[in-house]
């Protein structure tokens, strides 16, 4: 009972947190008037069919339906999303005891909070993905049919707003086909056949390419022509010759992903099998395998703090997703025991793993150091300012 009390108090601490500062980081982005955060969300049709176009048009609409301002609409929605997020997370490890280890892989500069960590990664779309994920995994958890409904009515709008989760899908068929636990052709059929129209959206998306004079008319419809709206008319070959592949650049990065990937990685080795099949006698090498279509966006994009925050999350829920209903286990309790003997020593290593550091947004900057004080510090004397109090 005092574990379970424990993990409450930890996890709300932590997401109450970061709502607040997630919440005033963004209002100080609503004041400003060309913000690539707001600007991305108001990417639109006006112009025709271009990607990542429905966010913005629904936003129209329902602004002019609600008479309300454009970016205070998003505004509102951003909030909604963000608060959406952090209560699906608390419902998602509240099954779980408090431990050392749930400590170290929550609070992973990687994870929800890398967001207020990287301010230009806040509210990003990439959270629709991520929420979306996780009420299919809650949905899929009682009833698979209405998952595959879900996932057959709803994925083809996040593909609309953000072409990007389409190479999430295998994470999609994965958990999947472990509930039918019939590994066989139709298992993945089944699941496949619920992805045509995702497909046929993706493909139509990939195969369409916007005009300037498409983009002009869309940004002009919303008074905000941010940098969000420059690379809706580049294709795969010109944002790959903007990549510089410097050694430090990625040896920086393969640095992040030992730190952070081997932990998880370790920890998923070492979860005992609880079925005897293919798929968990080769457990390491599928989820090296659902994950490899995730290094494109490393060879397209500029954003690879990011991308390697995302993949952090969708491999943490479904490590824990496959945790929770029985397909794995561990023992905590022995975990937390060992941990237990050296605790002064475990609390000031997870304290320096998880506070100490975090990667920038783009793949060129450096690490970044102390983010959650940094985040704290900044907001207050923000506001000291503004009050007028130094």
């Amino acid at each position: 009972m005092i574990t379970k009390k424990k993990n409450k108090n930890f996890l709300i601490f932590f997401l109450s947190l970061n709502f607040f500062l997630s919440t005033y980081y963004l209002t100080n982005k609503y004041f400003i008037p060309i913000d690539h955060n707001f600007g991305e969300w108001m990417i639109n049709y006006e112009g025709g069919f271009i990607r990542r176009g429905l966010s913005g048009q629904i936003f129209i609409i329902l602004s002019d339906y609600l008479n309300l301002n454009l970016r205070l609409t998003i505004y509102f929605f951003l909030i909604t999303v963000i608060l959406t997020y952090l209560f699906l997370i608390n419902n998602f490890f509240q099954k779980f005891n408090f431990s050392y280890v749930l400590a170290f892989f929550v609070l992973c500069p990687l994870f929800f909070n890398y967001s207020i960590y990287e301010l230009e990664g806040l509210a990003r779309k990439e959270i629709l993905l991520l929420v979306f994920y996780l009420i299919y995994l809650k949905i899929l958890e009682n009833n698979f049919n209405f998952s595959i409904i879900f996932l057959l009515l709803f994925f083809p709008i996040i593909l609309l707003i953000w072409e990007v989760s389409f190479l999430f899908i295998p994470f999609f068929i994965f958990v999947g086909i472990i509930y039918l636990k019939d590994y066989n052709y139709k298992s993945f059929l089944k699941i496949l056949l619920a992805l045509v129209p995702s497909i046929c959206i993706f493909a139509l998306i990939f195969f369409s390419k916007a005009t300037p004079e498409q983009i002009q008319i869309s940004c002009e419809a919303v008074n905000n022509c941010s940098p969000a709206f420059s690379y809706l008319d580049k294709d795969i070959k010109y944002m790959f010759n903007r990549i510089d592949f410097k050694i430090i650049y990625i040896f920086r990065y393969s640095f992040v992903f030992l730190l952070c990937f081997l932990p998880l990685i370790y920890f998923y080795k070492k979860c005992n099998n609880n079925q005897n099949n293919f798929i968990f006698n080769n457990k390491i090498i599928i989820l090296l395998l659902i994950n490899f279509p995730l290094l494109i966006l490393f060879i397209v994009s500029e954003d690879w703090g990011r991308w390697i925050s995302l993949i952090y999350s969708f491999n943490l829920f479904t490590i824990f997703y496959l945790i929770k209903r029985n397909f794995l286990s561990i023992n905590f309790d022995l975990i937390d025991n060992y941990f237990s003997k050296y605790k002064i020593i475990s609390i000031i290593v997870i304290f320096f793993y998880c506070f100490s550091w975090n990667p920038k947004i783009l793949y060129s900057d450096d690490i970044g150091s102390l983010p959650m004080y940094r985040s704290i510090y900044k907001a207050v004397k923000h506001n000291k300012q503004f009050y007028g109090m130094e």
